[in-house]
């Protein structure tokens, strides 16, 4: 299953051992990058980040970074994720994702 933008706030259900994949905007030429701020490790664990670049990849051209989440045991966990310079303090992030997930 994989989650954008729109997804936003919304509550998804997985079944033990399927994956989650969250693809958000960014562009980390600007200092700003989506970070996890938020979920429940013993729920959900994070198989992997990747980002990609959009068309060319041209100097200053932003995409995409998706993190994968593998859902580990049953209960649910918000997943939360904040877009911020990496010195900056939590409360100073531009923009915030969140999804709640179940897992069964």
């Amino acid at each position: 299953m994989t989650l954008t933008e729109r997804d936003r706030g919304t509550t998804r259900t997985l079944r033990v051992g399927e994956t989650l994949v969250l693809c958000l905007k960014e562009n980390p030429t600007t200092g700003y990058q989506w970070e996890i701020g938020e979920l429940d490790a013993e729920i959900l664990a994070v198989q992997g980040l990747q980002y990609s670049p959009a068309g060319e990849g041209g100097f200053g051209e932003g995409g995409q970074k998706c993190f994968t989440l593998l859902a580990r045991s049953t209960g649910t966990s918000p997943v939360r994720l904040k877009l911020k310079r990496r010195w900056e303090r939590d409360e100073e992030a531009i923009d915030h994702f969140e999804v709640t997930v179940h897992v069964q």
